[in-house]
């Protein structure tokens, strides 16, 4: 469709606008050949229209709201054997401290982390993989050093959650949010986003849909500005992907910029004004980035993702649908989630019958048509709720909706392309395994009996498996042996493991690359950094014990003086039982935990 045309349907629609929500809009259209995309992150309808316009427009540049120094991870991103959900892992070591108040000489780095996943239905994806042949793709986003010093330091980012550079959950606490909600009888801003721009949209024009979709946005931001303001970060970012926009202007080429709705119109203003050059300096910690497998489990709103959406696994089925040529791809979407639920509960006894199966497949209709919708995620899972509960008591409703939770494709793991470079600690852990003879592939789990008090190698292979159970890495499972923490087992002289390799266990060592390049320095950077904060002596006994387990030793004589201070005005007399009790385990075994008496 042609700007001129473009532009009448938005003048149409902003009639009755006010007028700065109005202008916002316009400066969006002032360049001929720049096409600014809002999108919400993770959403099918988005990346439903959005590859209608690629196909229909074959822009020549792609540009998409992404840490801009991430760029050298485009290629594999687009590569063909590369199969979402994938996410970029970044973090970054600072060793000064210099965003946290109350640490003039630290003496241990603080670590920021982050990821920004794709999902086969999210909409930056789809930019890149729907790009036409040679087209040229760039990520525009501020570089996340960048981001963590004009926010001086992200606190959502030191923690163990999965913090993201996609965040939108301020968009879900705003008034106007809450007062669109709460007019159109929605529950909350899930709902509403996906009756007024999900379910729906698939019988929209594309051009109508990034229409409304702008202007609900620049209501959205009009509305912070009002009661929260914008804060640096934000500003930063914006300024930033102005910037790298720009040199396109001057062109004949045409350009697509998908970003989040929420930055769209802040961004088309700034190239409305005059060019800024974007301070540039190194910074001064460690910096690293990696592309690894993810999850649409790991993707879910519910484990405290910022971007997520609920029931992703859904909104897959949804995505798959449509690709596969299906003209109501929500219902049968809902169709095949309400089918696995009813085989879930019949396998778990649950008394459901397949006329319970149609009659939910039938209320998520009825339920539309009663809220003048179309058939979406809250319909269908209402109707379930429905349709399968066969008691009136919340025990009842919620084995139901554990079930609802649990049985749509959240499982599904991402597979990075072939040649896609590996963390060095993955490569440690690739090269031990390859020694030990350690499995390396998907196969059935494997049993590995040790006999940690006669063998050395079967030592070493324990201290190594246990090197990964610290870090939380997804591949052994002590079923039996002696476990010196807890004081089980303690009769055995073997140990048995079960291991089996997923990605989800690479996965997992490329996000500890921050603590170091090699498993056994990560585990013992990180078990470094927890006993210095340990003011517990039960917590620093067990960190010696662990330490011994996973045959790492330069901690002893540390952990040993925290100790004999800590158990010299130790009062409590259950934590100094406790806290003796796991050192004679300890010096009990002491053969198995250093190989020699």
């Amino acid at each position: 469709m042609n700007r001129e045309h473009r532009q009448g349907q938005a003048s149409r629609q902003n009639h009755e606008l006010p007028e700065n929500i109005t202008s916002q809009i316009q400066a969006t259209q002032q360049f001929p050949n720049i096409r600014f995309i809002p999108v919400r992150h993770h959403s099918p309808a988005c990346a439903i229209h959005l590859k209608s316009l690629m196909a229909r427009e074959k822009p020549d540049v792609v540009l998409i709201e992404a840490p801009a120094d991430t760029r050298s991870l485009i290629p594999f991103l687009a590569a063909k054997d590369a199969h979402p959900p994938l996410a970029i892992y970044l973090y970054y070591v600072d060793r000064q401290a210099s965003w946290v108040a109350g640490l003039a000489a630290p003496t241990e780095p603080v670590r920021y982390r982050c990821f920004v996943p794709f999902a086969e239905f999210s909409p930056e994806w789809v930019g890149i993989r729907n790009a036409k042949p040679r087209a040229e793709i760039g990520f525009i986003d501020l570089p996340y050093f960048y981001r963590l010093h004009a926010a001086q330091g992200r606190e959502q980012d030191r923690q163990e959650w999965e913090a993201s550079l996609l965040d939108e959950s301020t968009l879900e606490s705003q008034v106007f949010t809450q007062q669109v909600v709460e007019r159109a009888g929605c529950r909350d801003f899930n709902e509403g986003w996906d009756r007024c721009f999900e379910s729906a949209a698939q019988d929209i024009d594309a051009e109508r849909y990034f229409a409304d979709l702008l202007i609900w946005c620049a209501l959205l931001r009009e509305n912070q500005q009002i009661h929260g303001g914008i804060d640096a970060e934000t500003r930063q970012r914006e300024h930033y992907m102005a910037e790298k926009i720009r040199p396109y202007l001057a062109t004949d080429k045409t350009c697509f910029v998908i970003t989040g709705g929420f930055h769209t119109c802040a961004v088309a203003e700034r190239l409305s004004q005059p060019a800024q050059c974007f301070e540039v300096f190194d910074p001064p910690g460690e910096q690293g980035m990696h592309l690894l497998p993810y999850s649409l489990q790991r993707l879910k709103s519910s484990n405290a993702y910022a971007a997520g959406i609920p029931d992703c696994g859904f909104y897959q089925q949804a995505w798959q649908q449509y690709n596969a040529g299906e003209p109501q791809p929500y219902i049968k979407a809902g169709e095949s989630w309400s089918h696995a639920v009813f085989k879930e509960l019949r396998t778990r006894g649950e008394l459901v019958a397949f006329p319970d199966l149609i009659e939910a497949n039938t209320m998520s209709r009825r339920l539309a048509a009663l809220r003048s919708a179309a058939v979406g995620r809250s319909e269908i899972r209402d109707a379930m709720i429905s349709a399968f509960c066969k008691t009136t008591s919340e025990i009842g409703e919620r084995i139901i909706t554990d079930v609802i939770d649990q049985s749509v494709a959240n499982d599904v793991v991402g597979r990075l392309p072939r040649n896609t470079p590996l963390a060095p600690i993955v490569q440690d852990f690739r090269e031990r395994c390859r020694a030990y003879a350690l499995p390396l592939t998907g196969a059935d789990a494997k049993e590995q009996h040790l006999d940690i008090y006669r063998k050395e190698r079967h030592r070493a292979i324990s201290r190594f498996l246990h090197q990964l159970a610290y870090l939380q890495v997804p591949y052994g499972e002590l079923v039996a042996g002696p476990d010196l923490v807890h004081g089980t087992d303690l009769n055995r002289v073997q140990e048995k493991w079960r291991l089996r390799w997923t990605t989800e266990a690479e996965a997992r060592l490329t996000e500890m690359i921050q603590y170091g390049p090699q498993v056994k320095e990560a585990c013992l950077n990180w078990l470094r950094e927890r006993a210095a904060v340990s003011r517990d002596c039960v917590e620093t006994a067990g960190l010696l014990v662990r330490a011994l387990s996973m045959g790492i030793h330069q901690l002893s004589d540390g952990l040993l003086a925290k100790l004999t201070v800590s158990l010299s005005t130790e009062v409590d007399f259950i934590a100094l039982v406790d806290c003796l009790a796991l050192l004679h385990r300890a010096d009990t075994a002491y053969a198995s935990l250093e190989g020699h008496k």
